[in-house]
C-alpha cells in the first residue's frame, strides 16, 4: 500500500528482510561476516502535506550511512595498562611481618593465664618459646575456626568448633589420656577470665584463649598421665604428634595470592565498591561511643 502504517505496527522500527543481507566487514584485526535479517524502517506518509511536491519527491534530506571500508587500516587503540597489585583495590593491604607476628604473640601471651597453669618460671619460659615458634600455625588455625561457626558478633571459636577441632580432626581424645569431659573442662577453665576486653566472647574462645587451651590440653594429656616429665615436653609432643599435620593446611595468605589477588576479582570489587561502602557505613559503628571513630 501507499501507507507504511498498514504494513508495520506503529511501535515497530524494523521489518524482517525478505532476503537476508550478508556482508563481510573488517572489525579491528579480523573480518566478520554480518547477516542482517532485520531492517530499519522510516515511515513516510504519501500526502501533499507531508513535504512532498507535485512530482512526489520527498521534501527532506537523509544522508545515507557511508560504506565501511574493509581495507581501512585498523584504528590504533590506547594501550591497556597491565594489571598489577600496586594499582588494584588490594594495594592498601598490610601483610603479616615478623615484627607484627611478634607483637601479636606477646599480646596474646600477656592476656592469657598460661604462667598460672604451669607455675614454674623456667618451664614457663620454655613453653613460651615453643608457642612463639608455632604461633603462625596457631593464628592461622584460629582465623579459620573463628569464622566458620562464629559465636556472637565477633570472631571466636565456639564449643562445637573447639570439639570438632581437637576431637574430630586432631584426635587427641582417647580412653586413656584425655576424655571428652576433660576437653570440656579445659574449655570452661580457659574461658573463665576477668579479661578487660569489653567485647570478648563469654562462651567461646578468643585468640589468646585458643593458645592457652592448647597448653592446658597438653598438660592434661601428657603430664597428668606421666607420659611427659615437663610441661615443655608435653606442649612440644602435642604439636608434633597431633596438631601440626592438621594446622599446616591453613594459610589465608596463599588463598589471597592464588584466588583473590587477580584482575578479575579486582574489576568486580571496584564495580561494586560504592555498594559495599554504603552497606559498611550503614552497619558499622553499632557499638561505637559518640564522638569516637567508627
Amino acid at each position: 500500500t501507499d501507507d507504511m502504517e498498514t504494513c508495520v505496527d506503529e511501535n515497530q522500527f524494523w521489518v524482517q528482510a525478505v532476503d537476508p543481507i550478508i556482508k563481510t566487514v573488517r572489525f579491528l584485526t579480523t573480518h566478520v561476516e554480518v547477516v542482517a535479517e532485520k531492517l530499519n524502517v522510516m515511515e513516510i506518509p504519501t500526502t501533499q502535506e507531508a513535504n512532498m511536491n507535485s512530482e512526489y519527491e520527498v521534501g527532506f534530506e537523509c544522508e545515507i550511512r557511508p560504506t565501511w571500508d574493509v581495507d581501512a587500516p585498523t584504528p590504533i587503540l590506547p594501550k591497556k595498562e597491565a594489571w598489577s597489585f600496586e594499582n588494584s583495590i588490594f594495594k592498601s593491604y598490610k601483610p603479616d611481618t615478623p615484627a607484627l607476628l611478634a607483637k601479636c604473640f606477646e599480646k596474646d601471651w600477656g592476656d592469657g593465664k598460661i604462667p598460672k597453669a604451669i607455675r614454674n618460671e623456667e618451664e614457663t619460659s620454655k613453653v613460651k618459646e615453643i608457642c612463639r615458634r608455632y604461633y603462625p600455625k596457631i593464628r592461622e588455625t584460629y582465623k579459620y575456626y573463628s569464622a566458620v561457626n562464629m559465636s556472637g558478633d565477633f570472631p571466636s571459636i565456639s564449643l562445637n568448633s573447639y570439639t570438632d577441632l581437637f576431637s574430630g580432626q586432631c584426635n587427641i581424645v582417647d580412653k586413656n589420656t584425655l576424655s571428652l569431659s576433660d576437653l570440656d573442662v579445659n574449655f570452661i577453665t580457659t574461658n573463665q577470665t576477668m579479661n578487660k576486653y569489653r567485647y570478648r566472647p563469654a562462651k567461646s574462645l578468643a585468640r589468646f584463649e585458643f593458645m592457652e587451651v592448647i597448653v592446658r590440653l597438653s598438660l592434661d594429656k601428657f603430664c597428668k598421665t606421666k607420659i611427659c616429665d615437663t610441661p615443655s615436653d608435653a606442649v612440644e609432643k602435642l604439636f608434633r604428634d597431633y596438631l601440626l599435620t592438621f594446622m599446616n593446611q591453613f594459610n589465608c595468605h596463599e588463598f589471597r595470592k592464588e584466588y583473590l589477588w587477580n584482575e578479575e576479582c579486582d574489576t568486580v570489587l571496584k564495580n561494586y565498591l560504592p555498594v559495599l561502602q554504603n552497606v559498611y557505613r550503614r552497619y558499622s559503628g553499632r557499638y561505637t561511643l559518640p564522638s569516637h571513630a567508627r
